[in-house]
């Protein structure tokens, strides 16, 4: 799960790992609880093992670990609730309780080829994807968090492995935009947020150094709409 097409933090690259033979090519096919589960075994397990490709993670979503140094939460006594609260966390929803009512939803598995072929970089691709299907720049994740393709350009707020920034992600975000992609959406992410919002507060866009230009598009499409 690595590419010398985008920028990925140290941290982000070890949750990478972690999960990268879980999220295989049928992943997305399955029940999105089902999708929780795996990934909620694998970090239980790998904090057991006192693996510390589990702390960004756990240190970003888990309520009670958020922010804690990584010897607090490879300390704290971790179990399958807790790792089940992390994921549901981390996918938009408030609590497992939330995944377990939506138990037969499935994920758009184009959908999720999109955002993934997006943040691989591979803009060539993503134009066929989108040139079949238009409706891709509009659609929503079906995860608690609702995230748009461009929400998810945002690198911010969405699932750990997937907050990576494609080194053309200003020529990205100007394609999607110019296809129809709505600048003005909310994701349920930091209780609702914008694609700009998320992006400029992102810590990896500005460690990406792409920041600056992707803003500057982000500004070019909202000063076309008066704001």
């Amino acid at each position: 799960m690595s590419n010398d097409k985008v920028y990925v933090d140290p941290k982000v690259q070890k949750v990478r790992n972690l999960y990268a033979d879980v999220i295989t090519e049928d992943f997305y096919s399955l029940p999105v609880r089902r999708q929780l589960e795996l990934q909620a075994d694998r970090l239980t397990e790998a904090h057991h093992n006192r693996d510390d490709s589990v702390c960004f993670q756990i240190g970003s979503w888990h309520p009670e670990l958020v922010g804690r140094p990584d010897e607090r939460i490879l300390n704290h006594v971790f179990s399958i609730d807790d790792g089940r609260t992390t994921l549901a966390r981390e996918y938009g929803f408030k609590n497992w309780s939330d995944v377990d009512s939506i138990a037969n939803r499935r994920s758009n598995v184009q959908f999720e080829k999109a955002v993934n072929t997006m943040l691989s970089g591979n803009l060539s691709l993503l134009k066929g994807l989108i040139g079949e299907s238009p409706e891709l720049t509009c659609e929503r994740s079906q995860y608690g968090h609702s995230a748009t393709l461009l929400h998810y350009a945002g690198t911010n707020g969405v699932e750990s492995y997937r907050q990576v920034v494609p080194w053309n992600l200003t020529e990205i975000v100007d394609f999607l935009i110019a296809s129809g992609a709505d600048l003005t959406s909310m994701a349920n992410i930091y209780g609702g947020s914008t694609p700009r919002e998320l992006f400029e507060t992102s810590k990896h866009s500005y460690e990406s150094d792409v920041h600056k230009d992707v803003m500057t598009v982000f500004k070019k499409y909202d000063a076309r709409l008066g704001r």
